[in-house]
């Protein structure tokens, strides 16, 4: 996920996933693939921020309120997080908001 400082990216839950918390961790269902992940607080965190509308940069800013840690560890962290989430397939990035009918996973 490479960008320039004006570009904006937003990131959206893919088509063919289905997500459960249970005692606040998230479980995410890749149904094509019959693969399940499962994240901890951290991860639940982010992934509950995936709209389809939020920016990437919204959501570190987010993780920062949330959670303690210098600017660029975060940032760092919540970028290797969401680029690891694309290449399972679990999300998608775009420079547009993304339109309706993206599964909101919850």
């Amino acid at each position: 996920m490479r960008r320039s400082n004006e570009q904006k990216v937003f990131v959206a839950k893919g088509l063919n996933v289905s997500c459960s918390v249970i005692d606040s961790l998230a479980y995410i269902l890749l149904e094509d693939k019959k693969e399940v992940f499962n994240f901890d607080e951290v991860g639940t965190f982010i992934w509950r921020q995936i709209d389809g509308v939020s920016q990437v940069e919204a959501i570190v800013s987010k993780c920062q309120l949330e959670f303690d840690g210098d600017f660029e560890q975060i940032s760092e962290c919540v970028t290797d997080f969401l680029v690891m989430l694309n290449e399972e397939s679990l999300i998608t990035f775009s420079e547009a908001v993304f339109e309706g009918g993206l599964c909101d996973g919850e």
